[in-house]
């Protein structure tokens, strides 16, 4: 380039004399009038010849530059995409590959092949270790007993129960590892997905049901008196609340149950007895004896105190919604608090001046809510009002109340030890309904009530007694045989159905129970 305008500054000089000397000739030896002509001529043309010179010599200088660009621009190429020629070998590839597929999908003969092929599928070989009979007694298959008393099981039967606690444990489609799997018809993906949301597809068995004793939870973070248990809206995180006043999560995965978080309850509150998940799942409700209640933050791993107009709380209840908290106080009547604002919402004065237990309907509108006369009453959240009552047969003091999931039935339980359930529409237009079953399979007030995700099973339990728990089939109006186990010792404080009910946790006054229900 350099050189290119030395060359042109050149010719510009040279031209400069040439015309100069030219100019002198003229004059010297012509007239005015045309050496003036000629003089003009000679300009313009040399004018044109720099114009040409300079012309090509900026060519010359943009290829240059071009040709460093191109360079540039096939580095960088080579650099992201490789050589020119891999990059249209794996154009060409994925092309044909992409061609050969479509062509296959459009082939009736070929898929007709392939379904033929799966459907004569076979195992690619037969393994003699299911034949065998394993020990349950060793402590490596342990876990997977149905039942206390079981001592074997062959290898098919393990396979099979992994193969369930496998689909259960991941709710997902799991039949791509079946053989012979054929596609379903419309009519069967509609009822399907109908089962899906109803729960389990299968009715439980009458009188015994299948569950595996999983490993204690508090093994190696112990906690004593478990006043409360609940499972975090995924069934992933147990939240527990101690008599110790610690406060636990838990994550549940079916194998190992891990601690996640651990807090202990300020000591201003002196007697704890309930713990919830809020909303969410981002903070936990802490109740006791106290005027107040403590929120926990997870992420901030602190408490917060809200009080309650100096009342003394008695028993509380948080709602499905997680809208309001139901709250007993010694005054008498119960607290409707907002979750929102964390304000008392209204001071409801019951018709008897004790209110001993109360629950909320799975859509969070109604409350039931009983005392010491044997009455349920049921409250209207959104009118503040009463709006009935009915008697609670054979009851002189109702202790507990649940409502099934589905709001189809209200269980009752009495401190006689007896549990009634009724159905909810002979409740609400009935002040004496007759229960539709009931159970004095237990002899010491009932403490605990709960029923499972699908209304089929209800937990009953009485917190005064050695192994007073039961499970009942609700369809069927039965009490499994099988469960508990014999020999069980525990008091029984706490209860909770995961959220699909393929866990249940029992809380008694030394540690937490888990079992595994391979139905769900």
């Amino acid at each position: 380039k350099q050189w290119y305008q030395r060359r042109v500054r050149e010719k510009t000089r040279r031209s400069k004399r040439a015309i100069e000397l030219n100019k002198t000739t003229l004059l010297s030896h012509t007239p005015a009038n045309h050496t003036t002509k000629q003089l003009n001529t000679l300009i313009l043309t040399l004018f044109f010849v720099v114009i040409i010179e300079f012309g090509e010599i900026m060519k010359k200088t943009q290829s240059v530059y071009n040709q460093d660009d191109q360079v540039k621009e096939a580095n960088l190429s080579s650099f992201l995409f490789g050589n020119k020629e891999e990059v249209l070998e794996k154009v060409g590839k994925e092309t044909t590959i992409f061609q050969r597929k479509h062509k296959l999908e459009d082939n009736d003969e070929f898929e007709e092949e392939q379904k033929e092929k799966k459907e004569v599928l076979e195992p690619a070989w037969a393994d003699k270790d299911d034949l065998q009979e394993l020990d349950l007694v060793d402590s490596k298959h342990k876990k997977y007993k149905v039942a206390l008393n079981e001592q074997k099981i062959t290898g098919v039967e393990l396979s099979e129960r992994l193969r369930g606690t496998m689909k259960n444990l991941h709710k997902g489609d799991s039949d791509w590892a079946s053989l012979g799997k054929k596609k379903r018809s419309e009519e069967e993906e509609v009822l399907s997905s109908v089962t899906e949301l109803r729960g389990s597809s299968t009715v439980l068995t009458d009188f015994n049901i299948k569950y595996i004793t999983l490993k204690e939870p508090t093994f190696d973070s112990p906690q004593k008196g478990i006043r409360s248990v609940q499972f975090n809206s995924t069934g992933e995180l147990l939240l527990s609340l101690g008599g110790d006043k610690s406060l636990k999560l838990f994550r549940i995965d079916g194998e190992t149950s891990k601690l996640i978080q651990g807090a202990k309850v300020p000591t201003d509150m002196q007697q704890v007895s309930y713990s919830s998940f809020g909303k969410d799942g981002a903070f936990a409700v802490v109740c006791g004896a106290a005027p107040f209640f403590q929120l926990f933050d997870f992420s901030k791993r602190s408490f917060f105190k809200v009080f309650v107009r100096k009342q003394q709380i008695t028993g509380s209840q948080l709602s499905p919604s997680c809208e309001y908290l139901g709250l007993t106080v010694k005054a008498g009547g119960f607290l409707l608090v907002s979750m929102a604002t964390k304000n008392v919402l209204e001071h409801v004065l019951s018709p008897e001046k004790e209110v001993r237990t109360l629950t909320f309907s799975p859509d969070s509108k109604k409350i039931y809510l009983s005392g010491s006369t044997g009455f349920i009453f049921i409250y209207n959240v959104a009118t503040r009002k009463y709006e009935g009552r009915f008697k609670d047969q054979g009851s002189s003091s109702t202790t507990c109340i649940a409502v099934s999931p589905n709001n189809q039935y209200i269980a009752t339980g009495l401190d006689s030890g007896h549990v009634n359930i009724y159905s909810i529409e002979d409740c609400s237009t009935q002040e004496e309904p007759h229960p539709l079953a009931t159970f004095d399979n237990l002899i010491t007030a009932i403490s605990t009530l709960t029923f499972n995700h699908d209304s089929q099973l209800l937990l009953m339990a009485s917190k005064q007694k050695n192994g007073s728990v039961r499970l009942v089939n609700v369809p069927k109006f039965t009490v499994y045989q099988n469960f508990p186990s014999q020999g069980y010792p525990p008091k029984i404080l706490s209860a909770a159905f995961s959220p699909s009910s393929g866990f249940l946790v029992l809380g008694n006054d030394t540690h937490l129970e888990l079992y595994r229900l391979p139905h769900f």
